[in-house]
């Protein structure tokens, strides 16, 4: 069995504001995947729309989300949970700020003066698993408190790309720390590994969990993985 840094993880906070859930809108916004089913345009079930920034104008009008939701989830561009979620907001038709679409909710909602709106939204329209709302309410209390979300991120993917760059991560870790995102061994390790990633000495010169754990799951990388977590201090 390969050798893996079981004990190796930064934790990196996902900075979840409301306006993330609500996917209807956002149907056709990262079709350039090459992973995901191919769309053949004009598509009938969306007003014969005949390209990808038509049928994303047509996903943006609130009469039209519980069609492009439907649509999205039978291509596989969405999961059984993202588009029940999505129902829910088709269904309620205006969010947080008066919005009614992505781009209008992810303008309200990243603005942090929002975000008790929008959180106490997500909430009470159950647009949030219990995990993100859990997050969301520790960012939200985080931000209250004076905390400032690292490089100013405002969305979940801004923060995930702040924070892989490794001369980021004293501030991220910072942040996770005063949201409570983590805490105690894993604080401890996670600066730990800080100095590591920055000089490119770990695995494969990994930066995130997930790359480092797959890296060392392939078994020709054991003896240098093993090492690794010696160097670190999490083996003896």
């Amino acid at each position: 069995m390969a050798a893996k840094l079981n004990h190796f993880y930064i934790i990196i906070p996902a900075l979840v504001a409301a306006a993330l859930i609500i996917f209807a809108a956002s149907v056709f916004a990262q079709s350039n995947n090459p992973f995901e089913p191919k769309i053949s345009f004009p598509v009938a079930e969306l007003g014969n729309c005949g390209s990808q920034s038509e049928c994303k104008t047509y996903c943006d009008q609130p009469d039209n989300l519980s069609a492009c939701v439907t649509f999205a989830e039978s291509h596989g561009l969405m999961s059984k949970d993202e588009a029940a979620r999505a129902k829910k907001f088709a269904a309620v038709k205006t969010g947080p700020g008066g919005c009614t679409g992505q781009s209008s909710c992810d303008a309200y909602c990243s603005d942090t003066s929002h975000i008790d709106e929008c959180v106490s939204f997500a909430e009470q329209n159950r647009l949030m698993n219990p995990k993100e709302l859990d997050e969301a309410k520790k960012v939200q209390k985080a931000i209250k408190s004076g905390a400032t979300p690292p490089g100013q991120c405002k969305s979940k993917k801004e923060c995930d790309s702040y924070c892989s760059n490794p001369n980021n991560m004293e501030e991220c870790i910072a942040f996770a720390e005063k949201a409570g995102f983590i805490s105690g061994e894993e604080l401890a390790q996670a600066k730990k590994v800080i100095p590591l990633m920055k000089s490119g000495q770990t695995p494969g010169q990994c930066k995130s969990k997930e790359q480092c754990d797959a890296y060392c799951g392939d078994d020709s990388h054991a003896s240098e993985c093993a090492e690794f977590a010696q160097k670190a201090g999490f083996i003896r």
